[in-house]
């Protein structure tokens, strides 16, 4: 837009558009049909047509880092990403996470908000919301207990003074880690070996002999499916500085056994933690650790109080170090249904 200013003396100037009052000041909507340009107490009013924005696409670009939830905690989104497709525009804008709006189950939710839906087998669908477009992701929402390497999420607390999660190097050792009721692996001051457990985000490696015992409490006597989400821990070739470019296929029952009370859980034959190569990641080296599965280990019985799931890991797979290797863990979930 030019602006051109006449004096008194009939003398004119192009004035810089940074000295000119604007109204309304701000991001125009559709209903604006026209804006008042002030300057040295003249005003001119010129109309305008504003084109509203036109989404014609709306993608999930990723997940968010988890989905599942557990009942009576909060909604954490961290690694949702969304895409939007804007007409006229020739590339694709990554929304923030104030643009879009998220439902479930009839329901608007943001993140830090509180889980209230009940626990059921079948997953729930979240609507993203922008503009006239939405996408979908689905989440699951255990009625029970979801235990991780950082935190526990919990329907509701409970007084009982027990560690959540506990890990040694093998079953006849000393746990490695101090008492928490947190759910955070914490290293005994000094020993090297726990020091980074919990891989910070997750449990991490575990490698042939290592124990990891988790801890829940329950009021009553019932069953309970009990999972896990994993992925495979099979390095096959990397760049020779643990940066993983192929990861194998492992047969997750030649790896662990898991009790639940001393129970052992019957896991099939075919449930396959999937490897991968570069190529499958889009060349992210990294994620090949975190290609997740969640294992179920069926219903199992639980008793009233203190309830011990317990991995060994007794792993047949060889990494391209030569050295013994297992899975990766990120959490364990102990689901009462609805």
């Amino acid at each position: 837009m030019e602006i051109t200013a006449t004096y008194s003396d009939d003398s004119t100037e192009k004035v810089n558009n940074y000295r000119v009052k604007v109204d309304p000041d701000g991001p125009l909507s559709v209903n604006d049909t026209s804006v008042t340009l002030t300057y040295e107490n003249k005003s001119t009013t010129c109309n305008i047509t504003v084109n509203a924005i036109v989404c014609t696409k709306l993608e999930i670009t990723n997940d968010p880092i988890s989905t599942a939830f557990a009942r009576g905690g909060v909604y954490d989104f961290t690694g949702l990403e969304v895409t939007a497709t804007l007409e006229n525009q020739k590339e694709p804008k990554v929304l923030s996470a104030d643009e879009y709006t998220l439902s479930v189950d009839g329901k608007t939710i943001k993140e830090g908000d509180t889980v209230e839906l009940e626990g059921k087998r079948e997953p729930y669908t979240v609507t993203v919301s922008y503009k006239t477009q939405t996408a979908t992701f689905d989440i699951t929402v255990i009625n029970g207990y979801k235990i991780e390497g950082e935190n526990i999420l919990f329907t509701e607390p409970t007084a009982e003074n027990t560690n959540y999660v506990r890990l040694k190097i093998t079953d006849d050792g000393d746990y490695l880690t101090e008492p928490s009721q947190s759910g955070t692996i914490r290293a005994v001051s000094g020993v090297d070996d726990a020091e980074y457990a919990s891989g910070k985000a997750y449990l991490g490696d575990l490698k042939n002999g290592n124990v990891i015992e988790f801890y829940f409490t329950s009021e009553v006597a019932t069953t309970a499916d009990i999972s896990i989400q994993a992925a495979s821990g099979y390095l096959i070739k990397d760049d020779g500085n643990w940066v993983p470019e192929e990861m194998g296929d492992m047969q997750f029952n030649k790896t662990v056994e898991v009790t639940l009370n001393g129970t052992k859980a019957n896991i099939s034959d075919d449930v396959i933690l999937e490897g991968g190569t570069v190529e499958d990641v889009g060349g992210v080296n990294a994620m090949l650790w975190a290609n997740w599965k969640t294992v179920n280990f069926g219903t199992m019985n639980v008793v009233e109080g203190l309830n011990v799931v317990k991995f060994v890991v007794a792993s047949e797979y060889i990494n391209c170090h030569g050295g013994s290797c297992a899975f990766n863990l990120d959490y364990l979930s102990v689901d009462f249904g609805a």
